[in-house]
């Protein structure tokens, strides 16, 4: 009885050409099945930490082109025809005053922008500047194309003191999907 051997996993004796053993139908393969007892568990532990830090890459940088991509082509988005309004926002629980400023937003480059960020900043009749209001990134244009916009937020001051105002794009992210790392 010398072609036998024992199960690694019951500790009975077995013949030693069995591929299972028929006690505790362990496969008695090997080095392989060893393996896949070490890579299985590492492949899948690399898998969640590299999904782990793609999702904050989406929550905290949000797919963002680096700034300085942005400032390539930032002459790119012109804002033009913009008005100024005075106006009166109604809640259930009263009303305030608001200042809106409408306006369009030409893209002249190739490269289509989305989530700008546009800001307004308002100036006196000294060219002081007494307030700002920025949009929260929910614009977007088309290469070559236009948008309009609105920016508006509550009026601190009295309306004769926004004699004038300046309207910029702050910040745009490019519109293709990339990589965030």
């Amino acid at each position: 009885m010398a072609d036998r051997k024992t199960c690694r996993y019951c500790f009975s004796e077995i013949d030693a050409r069995a591929s299972v053993c028929p006690n505790c139908r362990q496969r008695l393969c090997g080095a392989w099945r060893t393996v896949m007892q070490i890579v299985v568990p590492i492949a899948f532990i690399a898998m969640m930490f590299a999904s782990i830090l793609w999702m904050e890459a989406i929550f905290t940088r949000g797919f963002q082109a680096p700034p300085e991509e942005f400032a390539k082509h930032r002459d790119e988005l012109r804002v033009s025809d913009t008005n100024i309004n005075f106006g009166k926002e109604v809640f259930q629980t009263g009303q305030r005053d608001i200042v809106a400023v409408v306006g369009t937003l030409q893209n002249d480059g190739d490269l289509a922008w989305q989530d700008i960020v546009l800001t307004v900043a308002f100036f006196d009749k000294e060219n002081r500047m007494v307030d700002a209001i920025q949009n929260m990134g929910q614009l977007s244009v088309s290469a070559r194309g236009t948008a309009s916009f609105k920016v508006s937020a509550e009026r601190h001051f009295p309306k004769d003191q926004y004699v004038s105002y300046k309207v910029q794009v702050a910040l745009a992210r490019h519109a293709r999907w990339r990589w965030p790392f």
